[in-house]
């Protein structure tokens, strides 16, 4: 993520927002290939779904701006849609917490602290447009990106609790 952003310019939040959903999808793929659990697996495959239409939705505003200056109309729906639990503030010590129990070579976890870490920037990153864009349509898509991250986030966390709870039994 970019540590200095020009919120007056939506192409360029857009460039940005396509290229942490398209290195995040990447992630979830390659994941997806690697892990022992079933269930796991599933999740992965749901959220590179989910980050396939986040990048579809991006490009297609990016599109609408560049040729029209205009927010193009949007919808998206999560599969992933689950009531926060977590407050955004305790975001990067759930994130350390899950990176501190990942033991050398336990890539089950080391692939959830990355996933959480990866949930947690694009949170951060939308929540942030959100509050500092100007047009309206701007700001409601990327309040609606903003809590789907934060829904991922909550998804993978749900997969560590029951990691640790059940160990790496193939069937978390």
């Amino acid at each position: 993520m970019a540590t200095s952003l020009d919120y007056s310019n939506p192409v360029h939040i857009l460039q940005m927002a396509r290229e942490n959903e398209v290195q995040t999808l990447e992630f979830y793929l390659r994941v997806q290939e690697r892990t022992r659990s079933e269930n796991a697996r599933q999740m992965y495959s749901s959220l590179a779904r989910e980050e396939a239409a986040h990048v579809r939705l991006i490009e297609r505003q990016m599109v609408a701006l560049q040729e029209s200056g205009v927010w193009a109309d949007w919808q998206l729906e999560s599969q992933a849609a689950i009531t926060p639990r977590i407050d955004p503030a305790e975001l990067p010590a759930k994130v350390q917490e899950v990176e501190a129990s990942a033991q050398p070579g336990d890539s089950e976890l080391e692939a959830l602290g990355q996933g959480l870490r990866l949930e947690m920037n694009s949170y951060t990153f939308y929540a942030d447009a959100a509050n500092k864009c100007t047009a309206p349509e701007a700001c409601a898509m990327f309040n609606m990106l903003a809590q789907m991250e934060r829904s991922h986030f909550e998804l993978l966390y749900l997969e560590y609790e029951n990691l640790a709870r059940h160990g790496p039994s193939g069937t978390t």
